[in-house]
């Protein structure tokens, strides 16, 4: 996994960008895709620390403390940092690196289209039917590779490791956390709204 591709491998990400909305097989009509319901461009991860991360001001520009920005966690409002903008990646920019069957000679792997992070995060809904990965799944290898091969099933084994797979893991279990708590805030105004609407009806008929 990275977020620093080769000029060739950028050409393939664009191009594959390009191509409109990537094809899927839902699992189940209607899905929110997680891809869909968070914009993914506007996380960050922070060197040195867990988690996905939000800005909530810009890097100074001047001063000592010049690039100096603060990170607020995703989720999580009250836990913020102050770091130097250099420590800081957006995870939309990180791709996934793909090893895919040569055409002219099956036996032979070639590196393939660079996989988006976000379509990891949809692979990962479907695999558990939008659930949340219980644990750090410190599991058997089988199963630490079945993950892996659940996130990314062309991954190139050499470039995507388990720490990689664990770190997805994890931001996977935020959002998909991120969207049963706005689920339930909805449902919650929504009801909130409701009850003031029939209160003012019956003032009315009054």
């Amino acid at each position: 996994m990275t977020g620093e591709l080769s000029p060739e491998q950028q050409e393939m990400a664009e191009a594959m960008t390009k191509e409109g909305e990537k094809k899927r097989d839902p699992y189940k009509e209607g899905i929110e895709w997680l891809s869909e319901q968070f914009d993914i461009e506007v996380l960050y991860r922070v060197k040195g620390y867990q988690g996905l991360f939000l800005p909530t001001s810009v890097p100074r520009k001047k001063g000592k403390n010049t690039g100096i920005i603060r990170m607020e966690r995703f989720m999580n409002e009250k836990e913020s940092y102050v770091v130097h903008k250099d420590t800081i990646e957006g995870v939309g920019g990180s791709f996934i690196m793909t090893l895919v069957a040569d055409e002219n000679d099956p036996e032979r792997s070639v590196p393939g289209k660079p996989m988006p992070i976000a379509e990891a995060f949809d692979n990962l809904q479907k695999h558990t039917d939008h659930n949340m990965i219980l644990g750090n799944w410190e599991i058997t290898q089988k199963d630490v590779y079945k993950m892996m091969t659940a996130i990314c099933p062309d991954h190139d084994p050499d470039a995507f490791k388990v720490h990689h797979a664990r770190k997805i893991v994890k931001w996977y279990n935020e959002l998909v956390q991120g969207a049963f708590n706005a689920e339930a805030q909805l449902d919650e105004e929504i009801a909130k709204r409701e009850a003031e609407k029939q209160e003012q009806d019956g003032d009315s008929k009054q």
